[in-house]
């Protein structure tokens, strides 16, 4: 077969890069904040909680996921956030390098949020 393309025979020729998302975002999964994580690969959503291995969720008036999205956004990350849920699904063309950078920074928000609710009494 003769492709006369040169994006495609580059496409097809390229060595696909297999991300570790145990090594990335998956390693949040034993934040205090996350009590869940569902998905395939980096496709995924992070649900926050109180308490995750009894699975009991926060209060809602404690509006967790509007803090991690504001605290997100503080550190340069926009997300899309669903009540208490993170949902991910960052490009196809996506770098490592640019995944770990929103591990950090979603890291850095999450620590900030734990912080202000065990000052309120909110997480032991």
């Amino acid at each position: 077969m003769r492709v006369d393309k040169p994006v495609t025979v580059a496409c097809v020729q390229a060595e696909p890069v297999v991300l570790d998302r145990d090594a990335t975002l998956g390693r949040l999964e034993a934040h205090p904040l996350v009590g869940d994580v569902r998905g395939v690969g980096l496709i995924l959503g992070m649900e926050l909680m109180r308490d995750g291995e009894r699975r009991i969720p926060f209060d809602s008036a404690l509006m967790v996921g509007a803090r991690v999205d504001a605290a997100c956004q503080r550190h340069g990350l926009i997300l899309r956030v669903v009540g208490d849920r993170l949902v991910f699904a960052p490009p196809l063309v996506i770098e490592a390098a640019e995944i770990e950078d929103i591990s950090q920074r979603l890291e850095h928000a999450l620590d900030d949020v734990a912080k202000d609710l065990k000052r309120e009494g909110a997480l032991q």
